[in-house]
């Protein structure tokens, strides 16, 4: 299996029935239900987007393969292998969706590790308390409830490459989750000797279940 980004872009957008692989999260129970998703929001102070509740109904977090997004309108599916990283974004850190009882804001999460005070989330993230991380680690995924905000937008925040004092700390935002949603791409679904691979992924298990025999 060639070790490359995969160049070949799938052109439709995931569902709730397609987002995931079809493994559970490991740390959490493996379905959510609304009891659940009202006392994360009661945790937090949030009220999720509804498309986002819908997903944790289906599953409580785990491994995707829509991992990708376009930065730019008309993004080809099959762009030139040096050209990868102009025209599509990983835009789903770990390559999966936390599960409930890990979702925390970028404020609390600080408290949890060693930091440097000049690079304090808290005191240079524009209201790090409303930032709530969904996915990812150095680089993070999360709900943007900033500025009043009842339906947040999303946004993407790189820890590795920020600096304090920077008037554009996010390396992409979106409007919206079903924006975020909808614009999600998976690599297409190739064979190596046999095996079923999504970019250098092997497949997960609802995509065995449905190359088998």
């Amino acid at each position: 299996m060639s070790f490359y980004p995969p160049f070949v872009i799938e052109p439709g957008e995931p569902s709730t029935a397609t987002f995931f692989r079809g493994e559970p999260h490991w740390s959490n129970p493996p379905h959510a239900d609304a009891a659940l998703i009202r006392a994360t929001e009661e945790r937090l102070n949030i009220v999720m987007p509804n498309l986002l509740r819908t997903l944790y109904l289906e599953q409580n977090g785990g491994g995707s393969d829509f991992i990708y997004s376009a930065i730019e309108p008309g993004a080809p599916l099959a762009p030139a292998e040096a050209d990868f990283d102009r025209w599509w974004r990983g835009s789903l850190p770990g390559e999966a969706l936390l599960p409930l009882g890990d979702l925390t804001s970028m404020e609390a999460l600080q408290e949890t590790v060693v930091y440097d005070p000049d690079y304090s989330w808290r005191e240079h993230l524009p209201e790090a308390g409303r930032l709530i991380r969904i996915a990812g680690w150095d680089e993070f995924l999360c709900l943007d409830y900033g500025n009043g905000r009842t339906e947040p937008r999303v946004v993407l925040f790189d820890d590795v490459h920020w600096t304090p004092g920077n008037n554009a700390p996010f390396e992409a935002v979106w409007p919206d989750f079903t924006t975020f949603f909808t614009g999600l791409r998976r690599p297409t679904l190739t064979f190596d000797e046999g095996r079923p691979y999504r970019g250098l992924m092997p497949a997960g298990p609802r995509d065995q279940s449905m190359t088998e025999g």
